[in-house]
C-alpha cells in the first residue's frame, strides 16, 4: 500500500511540473518585491519609459524620448549662447569705440555674462540635486528585491555581499553630493567670476583647485566602489557555487528515494530565480537610465554649448568675459558627470549581480 502511494506521488509530481514551476515563480516574484519596482519610479522617469510592457518597448521608448530631450536641450542651450555671443561681441564693439573705458567695459561684459551662467545653472544644480533624491529613493527600492532575487537563485552569499557594497557606497556618494560636490560646484562659479570680474590670478588658480577637488572626490568613490564590488563579488561567487553544489549532493544523498528528484527540482527552482534575477536587473538598468537620462542630456547639452560658445566668442570677441564662458563650461561637466555617475554605480551593481553564479 506503501509503495502504491509512493508511485502515485511521483506520477503526480512528474504529470504537473509547469503548473508547480508557474507557481514557484510567481510566489518568488511577489516575495521578493519585484511588482512595487515601477511604483517607486518617478513621474518623469515613467514616462521616459513609456507603457510598452517588453522590456525591448521600454528601452525603445526610452531612446525615443532622450532623443527628443537632446534636441530641445541644444535648442535652449542655442539661446544662451546666442545671448553670450551678443554681449562678448557688444562688449568687443565698446572697447574699440572707447577704449580708455575698457576696464569698466570688461566688468560689464562679465556682469552680463555671469547673469546668463547663474540662470543656466540654476536649473541644472536642481536638476542633479532632484536626480540624486529619485535615484537613493529607487535604490532603496531596488537594491533589496535584486539582493533577495540573487539569493533566490542560488547567489545566497555574493547577493548579501554585493549589497551590502552597494547601500554603503550609494549612501556614502549621496552625502557626498549634498556635502562636498554641490558646494564645490558653487564656490568653483564663483572664483570663475571672482576671477574674470577682478582679472585675478589668485582666484584663477582658486577655481582649478576646485575644479580639481571636485573631479577627484568623484572618481575617488567611483573606483573604490567598482574595486571593491568587484573583489567582493570574485571571492564570494566561489562560496555559491560550492554551497549550491554540497546542498545537492546532501539532498540526493540522505533524503530517502525521493532525494534525487528533489535536487533535481531544485535546479529548476534555480533556473526560475535566475530569469527573475535577470528581469528585475534589466528592468533596474532601464529605470537607472530613465531617471538619470532627462538630466544628464540638460546638463550635457549646457556642458557643450559652454565650451563651443567659449571658443566661438575668444575668436570673436576676446576678453574676459569669453574666458569666463569657457572656464565655467566646467561646472557643467562636473554635474552630468555626478549625474552619470549615479546611473553607473545601480549598472555595476545590477550587472555583478546578474553575473554572479545561479549554481548548476
Amino acid at each position: 500500500m506503501k509503495r502504491f502511494l509512493l508511485l502515485i506521488f511521483i506520477f503526480a509530481v512528474l504529470l504537473c511540473p509547469r503548473a508547480q514551476a508557474l507557481d514557484v515563480e510567481e510566489e518568488l516574484y511577489k516575495a521578493s518585491g519585484a511588482e512595487g519596482l515601477s511604483d517607486a519610479l518617478p513621474q518623469e522617469a515613467a514616462e521616459m519609459l513609456g507603457t510598452r510592457e517588453s522590456l525591448q518597448g521600454k528601452l525603445a521608448s526610452l531612446g525615443e524620448k532622450a532623443a527628443q530631450l537632446l534636441f530641445s536641450g541644444l535648442r535652449a542651450g542655442a539661446k544662451s549662447a546666442a545671448l553670450l555671443l551678443a554681449a562678448t561681441v557688444a562688449a568687443a564693439a565698446a572697447c574699440a569705440l572707447f577704449p580708455e573705458a575698457e576696464k569698466y567695459i570688461g566688468l560689464a561684459s562679465v556682469s552680463a555674462v555671469a547673469a546668463i551662467l547663474l540662470a543656466d545653472t540654476g536649473g541644472c544644480i536642481t536638476a542633479a540635486r532632484e536626480t540624486v533624491r529619485d535615484i537613493s529613493a529607487f535604490s532603496n527600492v531596488l537594491l533589496p528585491v535584486m539582493a533577495s532575487a540573487s539569493a533566490a537563485a542560488g547567489a545566497a552569499v555574493s547577493a548579501g555581499a554585493q549589497y551590502a557594497a552597494a547601500a554603503l557606497f550609494m549612501n556614502l556618494f549621496i552625502n557626498l553630493c549634498a556635502k562636498a560636490a554641490m558646494p564645490l560646484v558653487f564656490a568653483y562659479l564663483a572664483a570663475c567670476i571672482g576671477a574674470a570680474a577682478f582679472d585675478s590670478e589668485g582666484l584663477s588658480a582658486a577655481a582649478k583647485v576646485l575644479k580639481w577637488g571636485a573631479v577627484t572626490v568623484l572618481t575617488a568613490v567611483i573606483v573604490a566602489y567598482v574595486v571593491y564590488l568587484a573583489v567582493t563579488s570574485f571571492v564570494s561567487q566561489s562560496a555559491d557555487a560550492a554551497a549550491v553544489r554540497t546542498a545537492k549532493s546532501v539532498i540526493g544523498m540522505f533524503v530517502p528515494v525521493v532525494g534525487g528528484m528533489i535536487a533535481d527540482a531544485s535546479a529548476s527552482v534555480l533556473s526560475g530565480a535566475a530569469l527573475l534575477r535577470s528581469y528585475v536587473g534589466g528592468f533596474g538598468i532601464a529605470a537607472a537610465a530613465a531617471i538619470c537620462a532627462g538630466p544628464f542630456i540638460r546638463t550635457g547639452a549646457q556642458y557643450i554649448i559652454y565650451k563651443l560658445s567659449g571658443g566661438l566668442c575668444a575668436v570673436v570677441g576676446g576678453g574676459r568675459g569669453a574666458k569666463l564662458i569657457y572656464e565655467a563650461g566646467s561646472a557643467f561637466g562636473i554635474l552630468t558627470g555626478l549625474i552619470g555617475a549615479m546611473g553607473i554605480m545601480l549598472f555595476v551593481y545590477l550587472t555583478a549581480c546578474m553575473r554572479a553564479v545561479s549554481g548548476a
